[in-house]
């Protein structure tokens, strides 16, 4: 009986544990130091997926696809220097507007 007691507590212990490890840090500024979820990455993210499907169906060439690839990529570089130029916490209204409009060109062809 006292084995089980045992077995329990250090199973709640250790459980405990692995919580109180998990919980992520709440930053003190307001701002999270690596943006995830932002409109502009989504965006990216959309039409990186999109090209993929239309690969897969055949709306798009190898050749095309890597194309369009290469162009979200570049403005995907263009959005993680502006991070860093603002310490690595958040997009400008002026650095959103034109890395919006470096998708809107490729949006066409995608």
């Amino acid at each position: 009986m006292k084995s089980a007691v045992l077995v329990v507590a250090t199973a709640l212990f250790i459980g405990s544990i692995g919580l109180a490890l998990a919980q992520s840090a709440t930053p003190t500024d307001g701002h999270m130091s690596r943006p995830v979820n932002n409109e502009v990455s989504a965006r990216m993210m959309t039409m990186m997926e999109q090209i993929q499907k239309d690969l897969h169906a055949g709306k798009l060439t190898q050749a095309q696809a890597t194309a369009l690839k290469a162009k979200v990529l570049t403005v995907r570089q263009q959005e993680l220097q502006d991070f860093k130029t603002n310490g690595h916490k958040y997009l400008t209204a002026d650095q959103k507007t034109e890395l919006g409009q470096a998708l809107d060109a490729i949006q066409p062809s995608v």
